[in-house]
């Protein structure tokens, strides 16, 4: 499945929209500029909230949890003492999924062991904050498109008001 996210310019917080490669909103990520704990509610095509986004305060390393009703889905930390940037991706009974690549450039990609599940590129995109993200399985888009734009809050803070 092929997404294509853009982050809304004339926004408070830092809100991002998913299209599918049809042209349709599929996800709407509305950043809540003012909140303590930069929270992140995510919506689907109706604007209904199916998820949120909160940012754990007092960790070491930054790290946010992905949250539907009071289930914890999962939980996405940037890795610390790494050459580069990565993040690990945690959930209850499954295996951990790494991303690695130059995030800061938009190019990375999701490995759950040594498997690629999804991508992540801007270098066909000529608009400044668009960007497309290529998921193998449908079942793991939330968690992918979640992931994708807790990884822009934390390598691109200055965009995020709340921080």
């Amino acid at each position: 499945m092929k997404f294509y996210m853009k982050q809304a310019l004339l926004s408070f917080g830092s809100d991002f929209s998913v299209k599918d490669e049809h042209g349709k909103e599929v996800y709407y990520f509305d950043g809540l500029a003012l909140s303590i704990r930069s929270k992140t509610i995510v919506k689907d095509a109706n604007r209904e909230e199916i998820a949120r986004i909160t940012r754990k305060l007092f960790t070491f390393a930054p790290t946010y949890r992905l949250t539907k009703g009071r289930q914890e889905l999962a939980t996405i930390s940037k890795k610390l003492f790494t050459f580069r940037p990565a993040f690990t991706i945690s959930r209850k009974g499954k295996s951990p999924i790494t991303v690695i690549g130059k995030l800061l450039e938009h190019e990375y990609r999701f490995f759950r062991e040594r498997e690629e599940i999804a991508t992540c590129s801007k270098k066909w995109f000529t608009g400044k904050d668009t960007y497309g993200i290529e998921v193998k399985s449908s079942s793991e888009a939330l968690l992918v498109l979640s992931a994708a734009v807790i990884i822009d809050l934390i390598c691109h803070p200055k965009r995020d008001s709340s921080f």
